[in-house]
């Protein structure tokens, strides 16, 4: 079973600025229903509905209002109740046990070495087989869809498969600014490419990845690049490239909400109802 999360919140989140000057990228507020919700929450929300009890949280300097924020405070029930505020109690306490009936780990990324190197951070923290790894800045509109991801992926049979969620996208730019995943008939993943200039393929990655601990032996070999920062993706082209399966996931039509700019969080915060 899948049971453990790696969500990596330690980006600088230059493109959010001025506002991630101080806040965290991961912080920010999204709708759903008459609520409003840090997007990192609406994702351990939806990560918890699909079983996962263990998350592990890539933090780094500058991030303490995430980890105050998944701090159970009854003290401010208390006050809350004071004043009537039922209905936010409810939502709180149902978070706050939430967060109880969960492990909670903060790992720090002193230095922004990219998603490769905060994940080689958690190797040591990690000892299930395989393991889920959920972006900080991205929320599907349908949170079942990683149920239905997590199911196929326990399959025993599977158990040496790494999935990586894919949705098909048309706009040549959009794709320009997300990585792409070449597929074949199989729906398997034969190469990943960031961000291309022309690009060889209509899917586009969702950053919610299945990975097995091999991961961690080819992100160890990998030497950083010129930005000094260890590549994800190079690391995923070289485990297919080592023989091992790569599985394709489509969430179909189903949204993917983005708050990694100030263009699509504008878009996350009309489509966030939807959650």
């Amino acid at each position: 079973m899948i049971t453990t999360a790696v969500i990596p919140v330690a980006g600088l989140g230059t493109r959010m600025l001025p506002y991630t000057k101080e806040q965290p990228k991961a912080m920010l507020p999204l709708f759903v229903g008459n609520l409003v919700k840090p997007t990192l929450q609406i994702i351990f929300e939806q990560l918890y509905k699909a079983g996962i009890r263990k998350f592990i949280f890539i933090v780094s300097r500058g991030k303490r209002a995430i980890e105050d924020h998944f701090t159970p405070d009854y003290t401010f029930l208390d006050s809350l109740r004071k004043r009537g505020k039922n209905q936010s109690i409810g939502e709180l306490s149902g978070f706050y046990k939430k967060i109880e009936s969960s492990t909670l780990l903060w790992l720090n990324q002193s230095l922004p070495l990219g998603l490769g190197h905060a994940l080689l951070i958690s190797r040591t923290s990690i000892q299930d087989h395989r393991f889920l790894v959920h972006a900080g800045d991205t929320v599907l509109t349908a949170p079942f869809e990683i149920n239905k991801m997590l199911e196929i992926c326990n399959n025993p049979n599977l158990k040496d498969v790494s999935c990586i969620c894919v949705r098909r996208v048309s706009d040549k730019h959009l794709l320009k600014r997300y990585g792409i995943a070449e597929i074949n008939s199989h729906f398997l993943i034969s190469r990943v490419v960031e961000k291309p200039t022309h690009p060889t393929s209509d899917f586009a990655i969702v950053p919610i990845y299945v990975l097995t601990q091999r991961i961690f032996e080819i992100l160890k070999r990998l030497p950083q690049d010129d930005s000094s920062e260890i590549q994800f993706t190079q690391a995923i082209n070289h485990l297919i490239e080592s023989g091992l399966t790569v599985q394709a996931y489509d969430i179909g039509e189903i949204r993917r909400i983005d708050v990694g700019s100030p263009d699509t969080y504008h878009d996350a915060l009309s489509y966030s109802f939807k959650i």
